[in-house]
């Protein structure tokens, strides 16, 4: 049996419901194309720590709306949780180094980090870090261990 598509026949019909479905369809795919072909991608190469995350950020901040509220908090977790590993890592590599701290407080401030835990993206900055930190860093021989910090894995952005 054989049938034949023409306008007499009730399977060759579209209805207007899909002819204008089909339509719509139609519109959404020309819209999207021309959405995508304004769309740039860029591809960062780079070794570690060369900067690629830092330009891609800057091209957010200049050509988007930047970081919302919550990218913030979360952000500042990390960078609490970065700067207590610093310390860490300083004290560590003084030991390894034979060298002592200079300031009196600051072995008691290096116990003050060692004790810290992260904090949630509400917590308020413990208030006890703020100052340990700052003792330390006015320590010379913390400082002194920063600028040997090529020597161990220090992050660039410590010193």
């Amino acid at each position: 049996m054989c049938l034949r598509f023409n306008k007499g026949n009730p399977l060759a019909r579209a209805t207007e419901d899909e002819n204008r479905r089909n339509a719509d369809i139609d519109k959404m795919l020309r819209k999207d194309k021309k959405a995508q072909a304004k769309n740039v991608k860029i591809l960062l190469l780079g070794a570690g720590e060369s900067g690629k995350s830092t330009i891609l950020k800057q091209m957010r901040l200049i050509y988007t709306e930047g970081f919302g509220l919550h990218e913030r908090k979360e952000v500042r977790q990390v960078i609490f949780a970065n700067m207590i590993v610093a310390f860490k890592i300083i004290g560590e590599e003084m030991r390894d180094l034979g060298m002592n701290y200079e300031l009196e407080k600051s072995a008691k401030c290096e116990e003050i980090l060692s004790l810290a835990e992260d904090i949630g993206i509400d917590d308020p900055f413990p208030q006890d870090c703020l100052p340990a930190m700052k003792v330390l860093w006015a320590d010379p021989a913390v400082q002194k261990t920063i600028q040997r910090g090529n020597e161990f894995a220090l992050h660039d952005n410590i010193g």
